[in-house]
C-alpha cells in the first residue's frame, strides 16, 4: 500500500515522547482527545487501507477527526498497524461521549455507551478490567498492577465524578 499522506483539518496539543507526529496523546482544537497505552492488541493485518502506526494513528485522528463518531469510521479508510508497541486507545470528545479502542484478533473492538461502564483504561484488555473489577468486589486495590490501578480509578470515578449530573453522560 502506498503510504498515507493527509492535510490536517484541526490543530492539536499533543504529548510526544518519540518525536514530531508520533503522539502518545492529545486534544484537538474541537475537543476530541485520545490517549494511548500500553496494552493488548491484535493489529489487523496489511490490505489495501494505508497503514498508519499506532502513534501515528493518534496524531491522524486528532489532524482529521472532531468526534468519537468520526474516529471509529476512520476504521473504513486506514489500517493502524504495530510500528513499535502494542497500544489501546481512550477516545473522548467535548460531548463527553467516550470510547475505549483495542484492536483483537485482527478487527477493531468498541466498548462505549452501556458497554462502556467505567471510562477509563489500564495495561490489560478492557475486558479483563471489568472481570477483575467484578471479581474484586468492594475490596480495595493497592498495587501498581494495571488491575489495581483500573479498580482505583473505577472507585474514584464512582466517589466523586458518577453522582455529579450529567458530567459522564452520553
Amino acid at each position: 500500500p502506498v503510504p498515507l499522506r493527509w492535510t490536517s483539518k484541526y490543530g492539536s496539543l499533543t504529548f510526544n515522547q518519540l518525536g514530531r507526529e508520533f503522539p502518545w496523546g492529545g486534544l484537538n482544537e474541537r475537543g476530541l482527545a485520545i490517549e494511548a497505552l500500553a496494552g493488548p492488541a491484535g493489529y489487523p493485518v496489511p490490505d489495501k487501507r494505508p497503514p498508519l502506526g499506532e502513534l501515528q494513528w493518534v496524531q491522524y485522528q486528532l489532524d482529521n477527526c472532531r468526534s468519537v463518531k468520526e474516529v471509529l469510521k476512520s476504521d473504513r479508510r486506514v489500517r493502524v498497524s504495530k510500528l513499535l508497541l502494542d497500544v489501546h486507545f481512550l477516545v473522548t470528545e467535548s460531548s463527553g461521549k467516550t470510547a475505549v479502542v483495542e484492536f483483537v484478533d485482527g478487527r477493531m473492538v468498541v466498548h462505549m455507551g452501556s458497554r462502556l461502564p467505567v471510562r477509563a483504561l489500564a495495561g490489560e484488555s478492557y475486558e479483563a478490567s471489568l472481570r477483575r473489577l467484578d471479581a474484586a468486589g468492594d475490596r480495595a486495590a493497592g498495587g501498581p498492577a494495571a488491575a489495581d490501578r483500573f479498580i482505583r480509578t473505577a472507585a474514584f470515578l464512582q466517589d466523586f465524578l458518577w453522582p455529579v449530573e450529567g458530567i459522564l453522560s452520553d
